[in-house]
């Protein structure tokens, strides 16, 4: 006698992410995680604090604290900028987060366009320009409804409780959850604190999509992974999506044009743009100052410790960091 099971549909397997922090996500890339350190394609997000000001996504790699930007275009392009103390970022996992059940016959293509290199084994010490390429189409891959891992939820992982998937979202209304998937770009970012000049596009990483049959709304997220970082190794930091300095790239479809405004995308003052030329000392800090200090203060209190206590440490001849 034969037995046939049933095939169960992917949805009944799917869970949401299952804490802000402290825990492993999974790439859905078809060669897997860039770097698996645990063999299952995943990667650790610790996030203790800060980590939402030195990673921006931006439409210019000349405005790196970059901006919101919404749009009803199906395929587009963004950058991938850095304005921390570090300077860089070894790897970039890109979140894409779909409003509602991923339909059956979606497909979103992503490419990836950046610098690539073998992580300085020194804390906080960038690359060499000579141990850097830079890589066209480092990711080049088409993901369907099938790749998206996680069950739809209203916040995404960061350091704070509840944090948001998009600015200006309400998460008290129970439409706002996005299924989730992780995508591993294969390339890094550097900004003007790694202290390279002549870098394409200024150190950013070019990111590419074209959606397919996306009704709802789809909002993309960044993350990027760090080997050695007073944060230890893993992922410790992400785009703001709230208050001042926040950053994003929106995608309004077709049942959700009542919510699209475009005049919507924000930006900071074009006179608070100068980065801060702090110590490389492994802060998150780089938001763009502003003329509030209380804005400054929420921006990067916990950062800006942290890199006090580094100061410290290295006048006082001591190793390490706190």
């Amino acid at each position: 006698m034969v037995c046939v099971l049933p095939v169960l549909a992917a949805d009944t397997v799917k869970e949401q992410i299952s804490a802000k922090n402290h825990i492993n996500v999974q790439v859905s890339n078809t060669d897997g995680a860039r770097f698996d350190l645990f063999h299952n394609n995943t990667y650790y997000i610790k996030f203790d604090g800060g980590g939402l000001s030195s990673l921006h996504i931006t439409n210019n790699p000349n405005e790196p604290f970059g901006q919101v930007t919404n749009t009803t275009s199906s395929s587009g392009f963004f950058y991938v900028s850095d304005t921390g103390g570090r300077g860089f970022d070894d790897d970039l996992i890109l979140m894409l987060a779909v409003q509602g059940k991923v339909p059956a016959d979606f497909k979103v293509n992503i490419r990836s366009d950046g610098y690539r290199w073998v992580p300085v084994p020194v804390l906080n010490q960038p690359p060499d320009l000579s141990n850097m390429t830079y890589t066209e189409g480092a990711l080049n891959e088409t993901f369907t409804g099938s790749d998206f891992i996680y069950a739809p939820q209203a916040w995404k992982p960061a350091g704070p409780e509840n944090y948001p998937l998009i600015e200006g979202e309400d998460m008290k209304d129970p439409a706002n959850t996005y299924s989730l998937l992780f995508v591993d770009l294969n390339v890094g970012a550097l900004g003007s604190n790694s202290n390279l000049a002549g870098m394409r596009d200024n150190g950013a990483a070019k990111v590419e999509y074209s959606l397919e049959n996306m009704t709802t709304k789809a909002a993309f997220n960044i993350y990027s992974y760090n080997d050695q970082s007073n944060q230890g190794q893993g992922i410790s930091w992400s785009n703001r999506v709230s208050d001042t300095g926040s950053s994003g790239y929106d995608v309004y479809g077709s049942q959700s044009l009542s919510d699209f405004t475009p005049s919507n995308t924000t930006t900071l003052d074009p006179a608070s743009r100068s980065t801060p030329a702090h110590p490389r000392n492994g802060n998150n800090s780089g938001a763009a100052p502003t003329s509030s200090p209380a804005s400054q203060h929420n921006l990067g209190l916990v950062d800006t410790i942290t890199g006090w206590f580094s100061a410290l440490f290295h006048s006082l001849g001591l190793s390490g960091s706190p």
